[in-house]
């Protein structure tokens, strides 16, 4: 929303993965936000196309309530890409 504020364009979010209970929620936001040109939203991937979305990106960003050993964080460095990581915690 801040990039779309500040006029920036030349952007694109890709999100994928199972529905975990928020799909709705983020959905509703990118729409009430005018930002489906800017998201691309895939389920579940294949290992081939998940490993062409690491080559292709500038960075990940993974925010999880599932913690710190998750299997993007090393994919991440191994692709040499940035990674904005930030965790949930529930109780």
């Amino acid at each position: 929303i801040l990039l779309k504020k500040e006029n920036v364009n030349h952007f694109h979010f890709i999100m994928c993965g199972s529905d975990r209970g928020a799909f709705k929620y983020i959905k509703q936001l990118i729409d009430e936000n005018n930002l489906s040109e800017h998201v691309t939203i895939f389920p579940l991937v294949s290992n081939l196309f998940l490993k062409r979305l690491y080559e292709k990106c500038f960075a990940i960003i993974m925010p999880t309530d599932a913690g710190p050993t998750n299997l993007p964080l090393y994919e991440a460095m191994y692709f040499k890409k940035p990674i904005f990581y930030f965790c949930f915690l529930l109780f």
